[in-house]
């Protein structure tokens, strides 16, 4: 028997050294939040004696005026009609004035009747995760910055670089009408200057891709709406690409007389023509590309059909990420930066459109583009 209550003692002192010494907060309150039992961290947090609390006063008069004021009209409240309250953060003032972040979790007990009796309150010091946040914060509008700055010199930088190769181009193209018009080269040099001018375009490109990245990110890349028929716009596209690239198959197939959109032509041209080449990329000489036009439900869909690479299914989820470019793409036999789809994904959807694709490694790829069509084509007599 005195064994049994030995053991019952040490038991007991045990539990009141863990509840005094815990390290966290433990306090007990009555509904008013008259101080009713707190523990000893708790009062080493406030730098209070005992008996300054107990019954004389509140938990909320140790908090922020701010604090103080949610409290009353949100905290308890809350706590007297669900009964619980978890982590809510205050400040804590303690006697000297010394304020300490803290997240308390509430737990209101009632008698028989629901009437409630008091409240027991855990308390954590949120010093640590206050300092956190507020790094995190920091390394967050340092990152903002950073990219902020990174766009603004990618801005500038792709318009710098614009006028100078618009001279060039400019430059050479008169050099090659000179040189053909009174045979000064031999073919051997001349076709040197048509490689200056293609390269030159392409980089003129580069540029241009640059700098509507830069728009997007900065939300500057606008959209002039008007009327466009995207089956002339695609049959205008193939027959201008095909005489260029006669040894490629290129078809358009429009399975709709014309499909009439509200969009920005000249952007979607830029979409058509990123997916061609693409296609025309990544597509062995022989095999022959597709562009299909067709109405589904509400929308125009352009398809445009490989017989290429394919894109490992791994990589789908990526693929119109910026700078991403598929594992199975060899960067010194197809070059390319990984931002065309991206861009093109950005100017279907400012259409409100998505892209779609459909691909299998060493199987080709369909992307598709589905589009809003425009009322009047969808009602003409109306």
């Amino acid at each position: 028997m005195e064994l049994r209550h030995l053991n019952k003692d040490l038991l007991q002192e045990s539990l009141e050294d863990l509840y005094e010494n815990a390290p966290c907060g433990y306090i007990s309150t009555l509904p008013d939040g008259t101080f009713a039992k707190v523990n000893r961290t708790f009062l080493d947090w406030v730098g209070y004696q005992r008996k300054d609390l107990l019954g004389s006063k509140r938990f909320q008069d140790l908090l922020t005026v701010g604090g103080k004021i949610f409290y009353e009209t949100h905290y308890a409240p809350l706590l007297r009609m669900q009964g619980f309250v978890k982590e809510v953060a205050f400040d804590l003032v303690g006697q000297t004035g010394k304020r300490l972040p803290v997240l308390i979790s509430s737990i209101q007990k009632r008698d028989a009747c629901g009437a409630p009796v008091f409240n027991r309150i855990t308390i954590f010091n949120a010093t640590e995760r206050r300092e956190y946040e507020r790094e995190l914060q920091l390394a967050r509008r340092r990152a903002e910055q950073a990219l902020q700055l990174r766009d603004q010199f990618l801005s500038l930088a792709s318009h710098e670089l614009k006028t100078p190769l618009t001279t060039i181009l400019g430059n050479i193209q008169l050099l090659q009408r000179r040189v053909i018009r009174e045979n000064t080269l031999g073919s051997r040099d001349q076709q040197t200057i048509q490689v200056i001018i293609e390269q030159t375009n392409r980089l003129n490109k580069m540029i241009g891709v640059l700098l509507d990245i830069s728009r997007i990110e900065s939300g500057q890349l606008k959209i002039e709406r008007q009327p466009v028929d995207v089956c002339a716009l695609v049959r205008r596209i193939v027959d201008e690409v095909q005489p260029t690239l006669p040894e490629r198959e290129i078809k358009a197939e429009c399975m709709i007389p014309s499909a009439v959109i509200q969009g920005d032509e000249l952007r979607l041209e830029q979409v058509l023509q990123n997916l061609l080449h693409n296609a025309l990329k990544y597509s062995r000489c022989g095999a022959p590309i597709v562009l299909e036009v067709c109405q589904h439900a509400l929308q125009v869909r352009v398809a445009v059909h490989d017989q290429g690479i394919g894109i490992p299914a791994e990589a789908l989820p990526q693929l119109f990420e910026r700078f991403y470019r598929a594992e199975n793409v060899d960067p010194r036999n197809i070059s390319g930066l990984g931002i065309g789809l991206y861009v093109v994904k950005q100017i279907v959807e400012l259409h409100g459109g998505t892209v779609i694709v459909e691909s299998a490694e060493g199987h080709g790829s369909t992307f598709t583009v589905c589009l809003p069509l425009d009322s009047q084509s969808l009602h003409p007599h109306a």
